[in-house]
C-alpha cells in the first residue's frame, strides 16, 4: 500500500485528540508530578506533532499546492511549530509546565485544520 495517504480529517483530528490528552496529563503533572504522567504527556504531545504533520502533509497533496496557502492551513502549521517549540523547550530544559499551558493553543490550531469546509477544487479550472 505504498501512496496512501489516511484522509486530513481523521489525521487531524487523533492529532487534536492527542494534544488534548497530552495537555490534560501536563495539567495533571503541574498539580502532582510524577515520571509516569510527564513520560505520557510527552510521549503524546510528539505523537500529536508527527499526525498534525501528516494532516498537513494530505492536506498538501489534495490540495496540489503548500497546505499554508490559506489561514486554515496557516493555523495548522502553528500549531505543530507550537508543538514541536514545547518538545524542543521541554527537551533543553527538563521542565513540563510549559506544555500545560500551550496544549490549548495546539489543539485549537489544528481543530481548525478539519472543522472548516474545504476549499474547492481546483481541477479543471484555467
Amino acid at each position: 500500500m505504498a501512496g496512501f495517504i489516511p484522509s486530513v480529517s481523521l489525521l487531524a483530528g487523533l492529532a487534536m485528540a492527542a494534544y488534548a490528552a497530552s495537555g490534560a496529563l501536563y495539567a495533571a503533572n503541574l498539580f502532582h508530578p510524577s515520571k509516569a504522567k510527564g513520560i505520557g504527556a510527552t510521549t503524546l504531545a510528539a505523537l500529536g506533532a508527527v499526525l498534525n504533520l501528516m494532516a498537513l502533509y494530505a492536506r498538501a497533496k489534495e490540495l496540489h499546492s503548500v497546505p499554508y496557502r490559506d489561514l486554515l492551513g496557516s493555523m495548522a502549521l502553528f500549531g505543530f511549530f507550537l508543538a514541536v517549540l514545547a518538545l524542543v523547550l521541554e527537551a533543553r530544559h527538563h521542565d513540563r509546565s510549559l506544555g500545560a499551558f500551550l496544549c490549548l493553543r495546539r489543539s485549537s490550531s489544528s481543530s481548525r485544520l478539519f472543522s472548516s469546509p474545504r476549499e474547492p477544487s481546483r481541477a479543471g479550472r484555467s
